[in-house]
């Protein structure tokens, strides 16, 4: 669906990327699918502002692979407690937020089997039962209306699709747990009425921003 030309710019999309987390200057960023290139451009462009907090790459189908998920967290807001917990999915960050302990999880589940999706959510649960302030944010790779979200016991919200390329899917979200919100609900940013190439070349990505005040 998208021309080479485009797909295939890697310095131009990692470029855009940067620019829309400039222009957004959100105090909480998670990212997936970061290779080494892109966080040193990440590194370069943030760590004056922000903490970057990168876990080990992402394990698909049992083989490690090139990339993985990195939390950026705002120096004046957040204060990180210890070293990132490591998941072959993701990573988790416990910070103290307004004087009160929240957990962080950035993830990017498993694309292919719902049940191992399942399971990797579960090692999830212990943590999230603790603990009173929790964001689970990331790529799920499935519907928002699905039993896996329920499995958590949280706060679902976005509803809207943030994939398109191969059918219209609602895959990416923000969950939350004990955090005052003031909207009910989170924003997906896409302004193309559905063309993906503008998209591709505006926002760098497959994948639309997911953004909650």
């Amino acid at each position: 669906m998208i021309p080479p030309e485009i797909l295939l710019d890697r310095a131009q999309r990692k470029k855009q990327i940067i620019k829309h987390l400039q222009e957004m200057d959100t105090d909480l960023m998670l990212l997936q699918e970061v290779m080494q290139g892109e966080y040193n451009a990440l590194t370069y462009a943030f760590q004056k502002t922000h903490w970057l907090i990168r876990g080990k790459n992402i394990k698909w189908q049992d083989t490690q692979s090139a990339s993985g998920n990195v939390i950026l967290l705002r120096k004046a807001l957040f204060t990180v407690l210890g070293g990132p917990l490591a998941f072959d999915f993701g990573l988790g960050v416990q910070c103290m937020y307004q004087q009160r302990p929240l957990f962080i999880f950035n993830i990017h589940l498993d694309d292919l089997s719902h049940q191992t999706r399942l399971k990797q959510v579960a090692e999830l649960k212990p943590i999230i039962e603790a603990n009173a302030r929790i964001i689970v944010g990331g790529d799920f790779n499935e519907q928002y209306s699905s039993t896996l979200y329920k499995s958590l016991g949280l706060r679902v919200l976005n509803q809207k699709p943030t994939y398109y390329i191969e059918r219209k899917m609602c895959i990416d979200n923000i969950l939350v747990k004990g955090l005052p919100l003031k909207h009910r609900h989170a924003f997906v940013l896409d302004a193309f009425k559905g063309d993906r190439v503008q998209q591709f070349i505006t926002y760098g990505s497959d994948h639309l921003p997911v953004v909650v005040n």
